[in-house]
């Protein structure tokens, strides 16, 4: 009895270790590894952080989703993501698919959803780095620190907040070099590497499938001693049913086998820049090249249709059908600008003839694809910086820490023929990040050593070898098929492996360190000794950091209020400020008045003109070219002159400057090109409100702004123009009155050349209603834009003879 009774309080009340046995049990294993790993505590880190980011004023954008070209029209994707994905044909299907349900199915908005999974992608790629670098030896404490400088940084951070691809593949990518290494009995390494690579290539077309069998047979060679007939069934099954079968999906529908159609429109922009548009032209005359390549790549398919073929879609749906989406109005954007649609079926020659266009371009100038070959490497090693401007100060500490981290210094001299053609297709001229190059030197030398190593079976380390051989074959076919067939986005081809490359890399030298540096530093340099000491490193390198740049202005309007003087002031040698409000309004940059005693200029006169010493032109046919300013001002100047009797011809695109335009429109030499073409020649004029993405990206670039506006000057050639300055004021991003300023006065010296080219002083004006600004620093509220037009009008009034 006594011992029943003496069970009984055992089983009722056990011994605080089987207390503590039980609670261990309660916990996965899988969770007690990661833990143990610091594969966990990375993750959590990287959430936090990404969490801070987001409630310190870091906002997650979806305007991409229904303006990017990889994406099908957003309202079709919502309404039917399943049929719409299935009628995909530029992009592999996951992610459309991935948003496509998310809009039609999920309890939460399309932007909160898509956040939510940029940040379990995010927690998912720090984990997966965290456990890679397990298994390549290091101890839990440098797998943490390594972990966050790897994925923690600006640029890889801020894709989280953009509803693109780019965090999630990296996350895939992490991903299978970490399941590669593992061991359990539940899944087979090769046939997890197996799933997850699938849907790497089903996401992202840069990841060929011949990517995926180079991945999956160093893997399955790996483990050749574990395979099992069954095992390799299901690795070879899995990617020979999906990838197999949503190719054979196209070549039905659409007699196209590959996963995106317009490989040979990008194989166009791939070197189609580095050729100047006379040669292109020349080209053409003597048939090397069809006028698709004339036309320019990723055009709105208005562009090629007198080019091509007639076409009619051979589908009904609607993501075949319409040539443009339309973006849903909202409350900052009444009436969104429309966007190609790439998806549109007629599409599908034009990308052919674009492939074929492009191989006799790169036959024919051989040396012309190579240079962009030299710009592609360029472009690849500049460091990482926020994507869009951010008012959050986490963000703005984080990229400067990443600025320190990642090595960042001044880009090198670079030849001056790269200065030929400006634009988002050129070399940049950013900071460069030293770590990034010598990262990537370090892991193609020691996973080109290792993997000679695995293939002859003679790895000491098998898992270790195997992370850094599968870094080194991500990281090269990335690097060779983003730079070979590629141009003008390899910032983000690159930070899809910024991660891997980081990580593998500073684990090979740590312990490269530990195990041959001197055996007395080699004490000394343990994580917790050299944690600190590289903290008091970064804090030096941020001081020095805020040193050079000085405090950080909030906005324009701030520095007004704190009576600094700006650029434009300067320039003119005039000690106002932006807002002043002495006696005497902003001088501007004294564009017109040269005189000291020049009075300033009429509150009344909503811009200064130039003295025309020319007979006024006759002019009504208006050529008005502009961008985005003109796309929100568009029916205040179609009623400006329409009032003026004038026949105007509105012209605007995202993003354009001479030679480039977002979003698929064209750039502004092209559309000089098209309306020489259609608009009569008689009593024609120009108006070219241009541009603010050339001014941002010369002062950017170092490039002098000078020779992208005498390109558009080219191009008119000598008839009527009158020129908009453009002006921006943003503190926060690169979008800056100082940029602005020196186009301006590019601007002015090109226009001294042309008699037939006069300037409206926008800047000047715009500048004394800095309340009218948007946050972005380069659009307006709606009052500033009847300003700009009744400027623009009075300024023709003066200087043209306006014809009914």
């Amino acid at each position: 009895m006594q011992d029943e009774l003496l069970a009984q309080v055992a089983t009722t009340h056990p011994p605080a270790a089987s207390h503590r046995d039980a609670a261990r049990a309660a916990v996965p294993a899988a969770v007690r590894s990661a833990a143990r790993s610091g594969a966990g505590v990375s993750a959590v880190l990287w959430g936090a952080l990404y969490t801070l980011a987001a409630f310190t004023g870091q906002r997650f954008s979806t305007v991409t989703v229904a303006t990017d070209w990889q994406f099908a029209p957003l309202d079709a994707l919502s309404a039917h993501p399943l049929r719409s994905v299935w009628y995909l044909h530029v992009q592999p299907p996951l992610w459309n698919l991935v948003v496509g349900v998310l809009g039609r199915w999920s309890p939460f908005s399309l932007a909160l959803s898509l956040q939510l999974v940029m940040l379990a992608s995010g927690m998912v790629l720090a984990g997966s780095i965290a456990s890679l670098l397990r298994a390549m030896g290091l101890g839990r404490r440098w797998v943490v620190v390594v972990t966050l400088v790897a994925t923690a940084n600006t640029g890889v951070l801020m894709y989280g907040f953009l509803p693109l691809y780019e965090l999630p593949v990296a996350a895939l990518l992490a991903l299978t070099v970490c399941l590669a290494t593992r061991r359990s009995t539940r899944m087979h390494a090769v046939v997890a590497v197996s799933l997850v690579g699938t849907a790497v290539a089903m996401t992202r077309s840069l990841y060929h499938p011949t990517w995926f069998v180079l991945v999956l047979a160093l893997v399955m060679w790996t483990h050749r001693s574990s395979l099992s007939r069954r095992v390799i069934m299901a690795a070879v099954l899995v990617p020979l049913v999906v990838i197999g079968g949503w190719s054979l999906k196209n070549q039905v529908l659409f007699g196209e086998s590959s996963l995106s159609s317009w490989s040979g429109m990008n194989l166009l922009r791939s070197v189609e820049p580095a050729i100047a548009p006379t040669e292109l032209a020349a080209l053409r005359e003597d048939g090397t090249i069809s006028d698709v390549a004339v036309v320019g790549h990723f055009e709105p398919y208005s562009r090629y249709e007198s080019v091509m073929p007639p076409c009619s879609p051979t589908h009904r749906d609607v993501v075949l059908t319409e040539a443009l989406r339309y973006p849903a109005p909202t409350a900052g954007n009444p009436e969104p600008l429309p966007s190609p649609n790439f998806n549109y079926e007629c599409f599908l020659p034009v990308f052919d003839q674009a492939g074929s266009d492009a191989l006799a371009l790169i036959r024919a100038r051989p040396g012309a694809w190579f240079t962009a070959r030299l710009w592609a490497i360029n472009n690849w090693f500049c460091a990482p910086t926020e994507r869009e401007p951010s008012n959050s100060a986490v963000v703005d500490a984080l990229n400067k820490v990443s600025s320190v981290a990642l090595v960042a210094v001044a880009h090198p001299t670079t030849p001056s023929s790269w200065k030929a053609y400006p634009g988002l297709m050129s070399p940049h001229r950013t900071p460069i990040s030293l770590v990034l190059i010598i990262a990537t030197f370090v892991v193609m030398v020691a996973g080109t050593r290792h993997l000679w190593r695995l293939l002859r079976s003679k790895a000491d380390n098998a898992a270790r070898s195997l992370v850094i051989a599968l870094a080194a074959v991500i990281t090269g076919w990335t690097f060779v098929v983003g730079v070979v067939g590629e141009l003008g986005e390899q910032e983000r081809f690159r930070n899809m492996t910024d991660p891997i490359v980081i990580a593998v890399a500073a684990a090979i030298v740590i312990q490269w360190w530990v195990g041959r540096g001197p055996s007395r530093l080699r004490q000394r340099l343990r994580p917790t000794t050299t944690v600190p000491v590289a903290a008091l490193v970064l804090i030096a390198g941020l001081v020095i950091v805020g040193v050079r740049q000085g405090p950080p202005a909030q906005s324009v309007i701030a520095a007004a209020a704190a009576g600094q003087p700006t650029l434009a002031s300067l320039a003119s040698g005039s000690p106002t400020t932006v807002g002043s409000s002495d006696d005497n309004p902003p001088s501007g940059i004294g564009f017109f008045d040269t005189s000291t005693d020049a009075p300033p200029p009429s509150t009344e006169a909503p811009a200064t003109t130039t003295t025309v010493a020319m007979p006024a032109p006759a002019c009504h046919h208006i050529v008005h070219l502009g961008d985005s300013n003109l796309g929100l001002s568009l029916g205040m100047f179609r009623d400006v002159y329409a009032r003026a009797g004038l026949d105007p011809v509105l012209d605007f695109a995202n993003g354009r400057g001479a030679t480039q335009a977002a979003d698929g429109g064209s750039s502004a030499v092209q559309a000089v090109a098209q309306h020489q073409h259609d608009v009569p020649t008689d009593r024609r004029c120009w108006v070219v409100a241009l541009s603010d993405v050339d001014a941002m990206e010369s002062a950017r670039d170092n490039i002098d702004p000078a020779t992208s506006i005498q390109l558009i000057a080219d191009a008119i050639g000598g008839e009527p123009t009158t020129w908009v300055t453009p002006v921006l004021a943003s503190a926060t991003s690169a979008w800056t009155l100082q940029a602005s300023t020196a186009y301006n006065l590019a601007l002015l010296r090109v226009a001294s050349e042309h008699p037939n080219i006069t300037v409206v002083d926008w800047q000047d004006e715009a500048l004394q209603h800095l309340d009218m600004f948007l946050s972005d620093g380069i659009h307006y509220q709606a009052p500033m834009y009847l300003l700009l037009t009744h400027a623009v009008i009075t300024h023709l009034a003066a200087v043209w003879d306006l014809q009914q």
